[in-house]
Formats: C-alpha cells, structure tokens, sequence
C-alpha cells in the first residue's frame, strides 16, 4: 500500500482527449497531482494540483515528487527535463506505475490526509520563498520561476 502517491500529467492526457478521465480519477482517489510543462493548464484550478515539475518546475512540486513513494504517470514518460540530469528531482529507485485505462481504479493507493496536508505545506512555503528571494537572481536577470508564474497569472 502507497500512503504517499503522486499523479504526473503529461500532454499525452490531452492528446487522448482523457481530461474529464484523469479528473474522476484525481477526485476518486484524492491523490494530489502535478503536471509537466506541457501540461500546466491541464486542471490549473484543481485544489489537489501541486504545479509543474522538471527542471523548469515548481520547487515544492518536485519536493512533493522527491518525498512520494509512488510516482503514477499518465500521458507522459517523465523524460529527463522532468526528473533532473542527474536524477535529482525525481530518483531512478522511485516506485513508477504507468496507468492505463482500464487500470484507472485498480490501483493500490492510499492518499491520507496527512500527505496532501504536507503538500500544502511545501507549495506555501516554498512559493514564498520564491516571491521573496527569486524576483532578480544574482546577475539582475528576471528569475524565470517568477517570470513564468505572472506570465501565468495573466492567461
């Protein structure tokens, strides 16, 4: 039994035409998702979306994928811009479970409250480290964590 799972959406989903799918399936299990870069206007305003990872993603969403103990995937690989170079946002030990269709309510999960609290936790005090500390980086370049997310805002 998994206590700390975590659903990627890839673009795959949208390809597939399986959003209102992947949705029922987010709201069955109550497990909280994140999205890759592709992805990130797939359910934005979802309460269990905990954002983009990669390298190019939200920090407290690829915390939120260090810390699961399963990584559920669905319309995408996770290739290498969504786990790090090196592995380090996501590792290679990392328990994955491709859905597929038929699959979608068989699987062995078990989201507590206790993990989506932890998520919430990690998404505030990260996003607020990023608002305070990532506006300008070091060599007076607009930080593009900060760039992507107003740009976002503004949809």
């Amino acid at each position: 039994m998994y206590n700390k799972p975590l659903l990627a959406i890839g673009q795959g989903v949208r390809l597939s035409n399986s959003i209102d799918k992947i949705k029922r399936f987010i709201d069955f299990y109550q497990i909280p998702f994140v999205t890759t870069f592709l992805a990130t206007d797939i359910l934005p305003d979802h309460p269990l979306n905990f954002g983009r990872i990669g390298i190019k993603g939200n920090k407290w969403a690829n915390r939120i994928a260090q810390e699961s103990d399963l990584i559920i995937t669905a319309g995408t690989d996770l290739k290498l811009p969504h786990r790090g170079y090196n592995n380090e946002i996501i590792s290679k030990d990392k328990v994955f479970k491709k859905i597929i269709s038929h699959d979608l309510y068989r699987c062995d999960i078990n989201s507590s409250n206790e993990w989506i609290k932890k998520c919430k936790v990690y998404r505030a005090e990260y996003k607020m480290m990023e608002i305070q500390s990532h506006l300008i980086n070091s060599d007076n370049n607009i930080n593009l964590y900060y760039f992507l997310e107003k740009l976002s805002d503004h949809l």
